[in-house]
């Protein structure tokens, strides 16, 4: 059986790794733990590396000057380029940070393995490790590719959801949001389509929360959307950091690839709440309604893993 453990977990390990031991998911020899690149990062001492990355804020010439065409612009193409070149800069930003090389990894893990920790908790980072390691050695190139892309739509997405939060009634930028939204939205099924890394959905819908709750869309929401929205407020991710919520990102499959219950075998443990987790689950089903009804191609759907639930 299949366990993926979250960066959050991995996170606490060294002061819980006793108590996680006992846990009889991860005891049971049969079962197979895994890591996303959220909980690789952090393992390896990376959980904050996105901090070092430029700020995507008023401050900072790149948002001005997404601004700028965004008051000065109404051409689709010229909006679509906009997007284009702002994935491109966060990919190059990606690309060049230090720590972003197969052979980092590769040494980090190696140096990680003659730690004390490592022993103390082998059956839980020896599996996942040594996928990572065979990876990496065996076609650092494709790897490398679906970390940098990974973390590139991580970013894409926050600063989406940064353009999204900027108010304004220009109807001209009003007009770019919407395009540069559906920018967004064609961005993850293009990514997903490629079927060379696998983007984090939950990601997107947190931009998208950003942009149903500009001040020219509140009115169109109904009692029950609203409600919905102003109760996801408390479990917005912070945006500094990388968001870790596979059991939202792997639970989101297309119409063709629906498993049965038999087939939907994998186990996902997290420290977040029963209550954070469900509300999270009824804001990605509120936006897979809407992309359901606005996006012709959209045919994903939401199949629920099995979580567990572990107490910090």
């Amino acid at each position: 059986m299949k366990i993926i453990v979250d960066h959050q977990i991995v996170k606490s390990l060294p002061q819980n790794i006793h108590e996680m031991l006992k846990n009889p998911l991860i005891l049971n020899s049969d079962n197979q733990i895994f890591f996303g690149w959220p909980a690789l990062l952090e393992y390896l001492g990376l959980g904050s590396l996105l901090k070092n990355l430029p700020a995507f804020d008023h401050t900072q010439p790149l948002f001005k000057a997404c601004l700028t065409i965004l008051y000065t612009n109404e051409k689709k193409e010229v909006l679509c380029n906009l997007y284009d070149s702002l994935f491109a800069e966060n990919l190059n930003q990606i690309r060049a940070l230090p720590q972003i090389s197969a052979s980092f990894i590769l040494q980090t893990i190696k140096a990680e393995r003659q730690k004390t920790s490592f022993l103390e908790g082998e059956r839980v980072y020896s599996f996942p490790l040594a996928l990572y390691e065979r990876a990496f050695i065996e076609n650092a190139p494709h790897k490398m590719h679906d970390l940098i892309l990974y973390l590139a739509w991580d970013r894409m997405c926050v600063c989406m959801a940064r353009l999204f939060d900027y108010q304004s009634t220009d109807q001209k930028f009003i007009s770019g949001i919407e395009v540069l939204k559906e920018c967004l939205i064609e961005s993850y099924l293009h990514i997903v389509k490629q079927g060379r890394t696998s983007p984090g959905i939950y990601r997107m819908i947190e931009s998208l929360f950003f942009y149903q709750t500009r001040e020219e869309n509140l009115q169109k929401h109904t009692d029950n959307d609203w409600n919905i929205l102003s109760q996801s407020i408390s479990i917005i991710k912070s945006q500094d950091v990388l968001a870790d919520f596979h059991y939202i990102d792997d639970a989101v499959v297309s119409l063709k690839k629906l498993k049965t219950e038999e087939e939907n075998s994998e186990y996902y443990l997290t420290l977040d709440s029963p209550n954070q987790v469900n509300s999270r689950l009824l804001l990605v089903e509120y936006m897979m309604n809407k992309l359901k009804s606005e996006v012709p191609q959209w045919d994903y759907v939401l199949q629920p893993k099995k979580i567990i639930y572990l107490t910090s």
